[in-house]
């Protein structure tokens, strides 16, 4: 049976069906299949990638078939530059106020509603004769985004595409750095504890953050960390070189050595980890990572094997300090995973 016949025929029945599953295996985890799904066009490709869209609102979000059917989606999404229906915000979203919260190098955050809903938006400005390339780097990591549901992820919403925006659940304490100087007693091993289960979570639906710092961590209104922003590294980064611009620098104070040697997104756990290791810094000292240095020296010491100095605060035991070592080693097979990472903090 070609590929064409097993995708009519999947569309012909119910998903309860005991030969839904088999022909959707199929359809999903061959090259030829790959292949024939990435030619489809027009309307027949809007009608695979809500077919798929729809399959991973009803499949288990720990599931086989939901990671491959989400990872076959994103892979689809990212070559046409398109997204599902479902992704796509109505008109109802409208910004609050007259200027940005944060203004960035290639996108501004805004304060805004939707559906009388308080929400964050992420504007892009992109140029419009590079908009396809970053189009495909931005829906790639918005399928990703908008399928998670953990504690201490933001909850994302959706996408609008004239212009170019991100929207997310608004967290309302600020990034995790603000948070911690304006509240001094605050549960900082709490803190990072919430920070290693929302990477956790990523990790097992394998996702990397790619951009791990205390700015991409947001406090909600329980004072609980919440991640943010993850794979949003990969658009900026496209953005930079199509534009023949650099990346911007402040990322390389968090980035692994093997990152900052290759120059490329740092999309591996292994990353992650390191990262994390600097936001335990930024948590117990309000600042970033060799804050006395600029980013091109804060990026040589790191790749010179140099490390921040301790910092000085009583809540930092001797066990979670070793266990940010172990976070920076300059080999990332000896970094943990940030399950060892999670157990330690939980001790």
């Amino acid at each position: 049976m070609s590929t064409s016949q097993v995708l009519q025929r999947l569309y012909s029945l119910d998903a309860s069906s005991p030969d839904f599953l088999r022909y959707l295996y199929c359809l999903i985890q061959t090259d030829e299949e790959e292949q024939y799904l990435s030619s489809l066009q027009g309307l027949e490709l809007v009608r695979l990638v809500d077919f798929l869209d729809g399959i991973l609102g009803v499949a288990p979000i720990v599931d086989d078939l939901f990671r491959r059917c989400l990872h076959k989606l994103r892979t689809i999404c990212g070559h046409h530059a398109i997204l599902p229906s479902s992704y796509i915000l109505s008109r109802d979203l409208t910004r609050v106020g007259d200027d940005p919260v944060v203004f960035g190098g290639f996108s501004d955050l805004w304060e805004g509603t939707h559906s009388g809903i308080k929400v964050c938006i992420r504007h892009l400005r992109v140029p419009e004769q590079i908009r396809e390339p970053v189009e495909k780097a931005f829906y790639k990591e918005a399928i990703m985004w908008k399928r998670f549901r953990h504690p201490n992820v933001v909850a994302f919403i959706g996408v609008t595409r004239n212009p170019l925006q991100f929207v997310s659940e608004w967290v309302p304490n600020g990034t995790l750095t603000q948070y911690v100087n304006k509240n001094p007693g605050a549960n900082r091993i709490g803190l990072l504890l919430d920070v290693a289960e929302g990477l956790e979570y990523l990790h097992a639906n394998h996702t990397s953050h790619g951009d791990l710092k205390g700015s991409n961590i947001l406090v909600d209104s329980s004072g609980h960390a919440r991640l943010t922003d993850f794979g949003f590294a990969s658009v900026v980064l496209e953005l930079s070189s199509v534009l023949g611009t650099n990346a911007p620098e402040y990322t390389s104070r968090w980035a692994a050595p093997e990152v900052l040697r290759s120059g490329d997104v740092g999309n591996t756990q292994e990353a992650d980890v390191f990262a994390f290791g600097m936001v335990v810094v930024e948590v117990f000292t309000g600042k970033s990572p060799f804050s006395e240095s600029t980013a091109t020296v804060a990026a040589s010491k790191i790749k010179d094997g140099e490390r921040p100095d301790r910092p000085q605060d009583p809540d930092l035991t001797d066990s979670v300090w070793d266990m940010t070592h172990t976070c920076w080693c300059h080999d990332p097979a000896h970094r943990p995973t940030i399950s060892k990472v999670v157990q330690i903090l939980r001790e």
